[in-house]
């Protein structure tokens, strides 16, 4: 059967991705046309230290960092502070997690990356049979999108 190229959702639309713990994550997609442009403008500065090769692996970072922040993160369910006190979402602070919780930064790339995801065609079958998209979630836990989350945060 060939690949239906219709059935690839808009990069524009973000998913709901169910990450254990009852972390719940809306990514965009990574490489969408906004983050795209914000790391065109945010790397203008440094665009002779990138084509002499001297541009600093952390500056490259923090860069890619904030474009994430700003454009593939879309929301959190359930994300606590180490006290337990519910964090709310806002991009200002993602990004201040992304600097203090790498992991976490890590966590929200590998599931902007997974393209399974962003598949209209059967998606809740599709991470069924996946391990799922939050697999560096270090607490174990199965991990895997869910269409009824989506549908959750629809009708609010």
């Amino acid at each position: 059967m060939a690949f239906n190229i219709g059935k690839l959702k808009s990069t524009s639309e973000g998913v709901w991705v169910d990450c254990g713990g009852d972390l719940k994550l809306k990514i965009l997609r990574m490489g969408n046309p906004a983050y795209e442009e914000e790391i065109r403008k945010l790397a203008k500065p440094f665009l002779r230290q990138m084509r002499l090769g001297t541009m600093n692996v952390e500056d490259m970072e923090k860069l890619a960092k904030k474009a994430t922040a700003h454009n593939i993160i879309q929301g959190w369910e359930n994300l606590e502070d180490e006290d337990g006190n519910p964090i709310e979402f806002s991009k200002e602070k993602a990004l201040e997690l992304f600097d203090r919780y790498p992991d976490f930064y890590s966590i929200v790339k590998d599931v902007a990356s997974e393209a399974e995801l962003f598949r209209e065609d059967d998606m809740e079958d599709a991470t069924k049979n996946s391990g799922g998209a939050c697999d560096s979630n270090s607490n174990g836990a199965s991990t895997k999108s869910t269409s009824s989350s989506n549908k959750k945060q629809e009708s609010k």
